[in-house]
C-alpha cells in the first residue's frame, strides 16, 4: 500500500490488522517485532499533513489507540506452567525510533518525537519503545529521550547504533565520545595479518562489554531491594516463603530458582555482521582496500557530529576509498555466535551470572 494512496489513518488500520494476523497464525511467542514507526509511517503523516487531513495532536491519538490496543491484546496461548512463569500472558510489541538512514544520515522525524511522546501520558508498558542513538543524532531528540525516560518507566530503552567495531578499529577508543580509552586495548587493525585476528580482537571487545553490562544488571539488582519491596507477591511464590525473602532479593541467588535475567544492551547485531563481512571481503578475501584505506576512508565518514558530512561528499569518498555497498546476504560469513559470545566469566563481583553460556537478548 503506496503512501500516495492512503492516508495516515488507514496505514495505522493496516498495521493492526497485520499484527491480528500474525498473533492468529502463531499464538505461543510474546515477542511481536514492529519495527520503526517513524520511519513506516512518516510518508502517510506528511502527505496527510501537507493535505490538511491530520494534526500532530490527532497523529499521537491515533498511537495511543494503537498502544490500547496493543496492551489489551493477549491471544498469546501457552500453557499454565509457562503463564505462571510469565507473570501471565506476557507479550512484547517492540517499536523503535530514530537512528540512521541507509546511507548513514540521521533519520529522526517529527514522527519521531511524536511515538516518543504519545507513550508518555499512557503510564503503561506498551509499546516496548527504543530509541537508536549515534553520533549525530539530534540534541533536541536526546533531551526528548532523556526526559521521556525520568516519567520513571524506563522506557524508551536506548541503543547505540556501533560503537563496538569502532573500538575494534581504534584500539579501544570511541572517537565520537570525545576519544576516551572505553574498550580493551586490542591493537592496531594494520597489525591484523589474517581475518581471525580481526575477529579475535572484536571478540574480545564484546566480551569487554558484555562483562561490564552484566556488572551494571547485577549491581542494579543488588539495589532494587533497597527501595522497591513486593510482600504480597513474595507471599505467593514458594521459594520466596521458604526461604522468608522478597522477591526483589533475586540478586543474590534463590536456592532452587531459575535466573531468568538477559541482555538488551548488546544491539546492532546486523551493524556488526555487515562491517565485519564487508573487511574480510575487501582486505582479506579480495584486497581490494588496505587498513590504511579503510580507517582513512572510516575516519572521514565518522566526522564529528557539528559537521557531518552531505550527501556528494559521502559519495565521493566511497568513489575516493573503493568502499563497496553492503554485501548480499549469501555473501555474509555466518557470524551469530559474534552476538552470544561463550566463555563470559562466570563471577562478576557479587553477581553470579549462572546464564552466561545462554543466547541473550528478547
Amino acid at each position: 500500500m503506496g503512501a500516495g494512496k492512503s492516508t495516515f489513518r488507514e496505514a495505522i488500520q493496516v498495521q493492526w490488522f497485520a499484527q491480528l494476523f500474525s498473533r492468529l497464525e502463531e499464538m505461543v511467542g510474546g515477542q511481536i517485532c514492529q519495527g520503526r514507526y517513524d520511519q513506516i509511517f512518516y510518508p502517510y503523516y506528511k502527505k496527510d499533513l501537507a493535505e490538511g487531513r491530520i494534526t500532530s495532536e490527532a497523529a499521537q491519538e491515533l498511537f495511543q489507540c494503537l498502544w490500547l490496543n496493543m496492551m489489551q491484546s493477549v491471544e498469546s496461548q501457552m500453557s499454565p506452567a509457562m503463564a505462571s512463569g510469565r507473570e501471565g500472558f506476557s507479550h512484547h510489541e517492540t517499536v523503535s525510533i530514530g537512528g540512521q538512514t541507509p546511507d548513514g544520515q540521521d533519520a529522526t522525524n517529527e514522527l519521531s518525537y511524536i511515538v516518543l511522546e504519545s507513550t508518555r501520558p499512557l503510564k503503561c508498558s506498551y509499546p516496548e519503545l527504543a530509541a537508536r542513538i549515534h553520533a549525530r543524532t539530534p540534541d533536541r531528540f536526546l533531551h526528548a529521550v532523556a526526559e521521556a525516560i525520568k516519567d520513571g518507566k524506563g522506557s524508551p530503552k536506548l541503543l547505540n547504533d556501533g560503537p563496538v567495531i569502532e573500538m575494534t578499529l581504534r584500539n579501544g577508543r570511541v572517537k565520537s565520545w570525545n576519544d576516551p580509552q572505553f574498550g580493551l586495548p586490542t591493537g592496531d587493525p594494520r597489525t591484523f595479518a589474517t581475518y581471525d585476528d580481526l575477529w579475535n580482537a572484536f571478540r574480545a571487545q564484546l566480551l569487554n562489554c558484555v562483562k561490564h553490562i552484566m556488572v551494571q544488571v547485577y549491581t542494579a539488582l543488588a539495589l532494587k531491594p533497597n527501595y522497591i519491596a513486593a510482600p504480597f507477591c513474595s507471599m505467593l511464590h514458594d521459594l520466596a516463603m521458604e526461604h522468608g525473602r522478597d522477591l526483589h532479593t533475586h540478586s543474590d541467588y534463590f536456592p532452587g530458582a531459575l535466573d531468568a535475567s538477559c541482555i538488551e544492551g548488546v544491539g546492532g547485531f546486523g551493524t556488526a555482521i555487515d562491517s565485519l563481512a564487508a573487511i574480510n571481503h575487501l582486505i582479506y578475501d579480495t584486497k581490494k582496500l588496505t587498513w590504511d584505506q579503510l580507517l582513512d576512508a572510516r575516519n572521514e565518514l565518522g566526522r564529528q557530529r557539528s559537521h557531518p558530512a552531505t550527501l556528494p561528499e559521502r559519495a565521493e569518498i566511497r568513489q575516493r576509498h573503493g568502499v563497496l555497498p553492503p554485501l548480499p546476504e549469501a555473501a555474509r560469513p555466518d557470524l551469530q555466535h559474534a552476538h552470544h559470545p561463550d566463555h563470559l566469566p562466570r563471577s562478576l563481583g557479587q553477581g553470579h551470572v549462572r546464564h552466561a553460556e545462554r543466547p541473550t537478548g528478547g
